[in-house]
């Protein structure tokens, strides 16, 4: 396993976690801020002079350009063909760039606000953009988009389901809402204050939905009938817990882990039946923001505005975390951190990789750490 970091020194790195030399890989002329793997293992990094590179193993790299704005883009990302590169930049619009024919990009446009969402279908063959207009848009490339709009505020996420066939969108009007592929009218579903922000995310089967919102309920959805049939409020009304800014499925699809702005992580068990047990878990001191599954579903890695990264081993009794106190820094795989160095800025992103014996964070600190 490999980890791939941006730099402002220009400079963009590959960091093998098993140990071994950096490779340094120079060329760009401006602080680079994205660095990401493609399907096939190459890497592409975007920087502030308006290009792009892509890396292939050897060090050697081809320059695309990006004309105009590159160092305002909020994010890219690479479709699953891995010629195609998708970035948003402030306005409604999102870019389209073809890796193999550098120049200028398809620009996608039509959204009245900020484009605040961007994603590729599975199978590649679709765009999906959502904005703070409310509206979200399908878009078969040149074609012209399938235009979705019903939400009253703005969209804060919107997803493809795993099996392709409906559109997830989320919004700041407290509903969220499935969009058949077929063109039927979508599924509104409701029970969040008005107002509230919301999130969402479908099971890894894509059997289940759950939302969660800063109304302090998480709601989850079997989405074996149509319209879905809401199987609880978590927690159950009229109690009502803190602002839920984060939410994620275990692998197994029997787990949802949602974190509390005050810190709490609320761990969901669903027996065979999916009836819910949610129990509150303390630990953190302030929001949560960050949540990581091992793959197999045993450890849960939790992250946040206290600066604290905490493991929670699900197969003890009452569940267990411990704060993790070693770490080893990007730039030295193998030279442990002192314990007695402190993470006090928040910590935004957790990852663990495909065998889930390593642990990536990375945050506020401009460090990113490997923990094993």
């Amino acid at each position: 396993s490999e980890l791939a970091l941006a730099s402002a020194d220009h400079s963009a790195a590959i960091v093998p976690l098993a140990g071994g030399p950096t490779q340094r890989l120079r060329g760009h002329t401006a602080p680079v801020y994205i660095a990401a793997f493609t399907p096939d293992k190459r890497l592409v990094t975007v920087a502030m002079d308006d290009s792009a590179r892509i890396w292939e193993r050897d060090g050697s790299s081809t320059r695309v350009a990006l004309p105009g704005h590159s160092d305002a883009l909020a994010g890219v990302r690479i479709g699953p063909d891995r010629n195609l590169l998708l970035g948003t930049p402030p306005g409604g619009a999102a870019w389209l760039w073809q890796l193999d024919r550098p120049g200028p990009p398809l620009v996608l446009h039509g959204h009245r606000g900020s484009v605040v969402a961007a994603r590729f279908s599975a199978d590649g063959q679709r765009l999906l953009t959502a904005s703070t207009d409310g509206s979200a848009r399908v878009w078969h490339f040149a074609d012209d988009p399938a235009v979705l709009r019903g939400h009253d505020a703005g969209i804060e996420h919107a997803s493809f389901a795993p099996d392709g066939r409906s559109i997830l969108t989320a919004g700041m009007d407290g509903t969220t809402r499935l969009w058949p592929r077929d063109g039927r009218p979508p599924v509104v579903l409701r029970g969040h204050r008005e107002g509230s922000s919301v999130s969402a995310a479908f099971s890894p089967d894509g059997h289940l939905l759950a939302t969660a919102a800063s109304d302090g309920l998480a709601r989850l959805w079997s989405l074996a009938s149509t319209p879905p049939t809401l199987l609880a409020t978590l927690p159950p009304e009229p109690l009502r817990g803190p602002p839920l800014g984060t939410l994620a499925w275990g692998p197994d699809a029997r787990h949802l882990a949602l974190g509390g702005d005050d810190g709490t992580l609320f761990l969901t068990t669903l027996s065979p039946e999916h009836h819910p047990t949610t129990v509150a878990h303390p630990g953190h001191t302030a929001a949560i923001r960050a949540l990581a599954w091992s793959p197999d579903a045993v450890h849960l890695a939790t992250a946040g505005d206290d600066g604290t990264l905490r493991l929670w081993d699900l197969r003890r009794n009452p569940i267990t975390s411990t704060v993790l106190a070693e770490a080893v820094p990007s730039d030295s795989p193998t030279e442990p951190v002192p314990s007695d160095i402190s993470r006090r800025l928040p910590i935004r992103s957790l990852a663990f990789t495909q065998g889930g014996a390593t642990l990536l964070s990375a945050g506020d600190d401009a460090t990113a750490r490997v923990w094993s």
